[in-house]
């Protein structure tokens, strides 16, 4: 989450490039605090178009959308918008990542999120994961690195730049299966963020086949007559 300390990062508007709001489900999204306590601040700059000097927070941001009950973990994926902490926002839809980002940087994201969003655990964890999922948005070459190419990363609180390199060079191949599915909570005035669901194993699923098979033919010998 790219907040300035006790701020917010004001940026370009990329309003005339969100042609598919008007055809979505509105959203209100809330938002909470970072995710985790103490988050990393780091430096980032992006050449194309040119953002450079921010100093940002980095990492998820605790929030909740009127189209889900659950809390969950928003990442940003938009360097160019604002939002702000324990805020709340109308201006927004949900829908797939295919439409933006994109469906080539979608399968990047949900290949980082197998690796390693299992492992994010504290604000290191979680600077790190987003640090990732911004240089796989915003780079503009075929090599992922935080140290150079279109989106850097440079002066983090912390060793997540390091670890965010080692997750990017470590992404899984394009045929391994997915442990997340994701959407996008876009607005046209404000920060989007990506948000990642749990996408449940092959396994699990069989048994809960077998246990809803289960429990319908309890129902069909409870419910057999007996006559005599």
């Amino acid at each position: 989450m790219k907040f300035v300390k006790n701020a917010l990062l004001a940026c370009i508007s990329l309003g005339a490039l969100l042609p598919h709001l008007a055809t979505a489900t509105p959203v209100t999204l809330t938002t909470g605090n970072m995710q985790f306590a103490n988050p990393t601040t780091v430096h980032i700059a992006n050449q194309t178009p040119l953002v450079t000097n921010l100093w940002v927070y980095s990492g998820a941001i605790a929030a909740t959308a009127s189209d889900t009950a659950m809390p969950f973990e928003a990442w940003c994926i938009d360097i160019f918008q604002h939002a702000y902490f324990n805020w709340s926002s109308q201006d927004y839809v949900r829908e797939s990542a295919t439409v933006y980002p994109g469906s080539d940087k979608a399968n990047s994201l949900l290949r980082l999120a197998t690796e390693s969003l299992g492992l994010v655990v504290d604000s290191r964890t979680s600077s790190a994961f987003q640090l990732a999922a911004w240089e796989i948005v915003n780079e503009t070459s075929s090599t992922f690195g935080l140290s150079s190419g279109n989106f850097t990363a440079w002066g983090a609180s912390d060793d997540s730049i390091a670890l965010a390199n080692t997750w990017l060079s470590g992404l899984p191949g394009a045929d391994t299966p997915n442990k997340y599915a994701i959407s996008v909570l876009r607005s046209g005035r404000y920060q989007d963020f990506a948000v990642f669901t749990p996408v449940p194993e092959p396994a699990t699923i069989a048994l809960l086949g077998l246990g809803l098979f289960g429990v319908a033919a309890s129902r069909r010998k409870s419910g057999k007559r007996i006559d005599g």
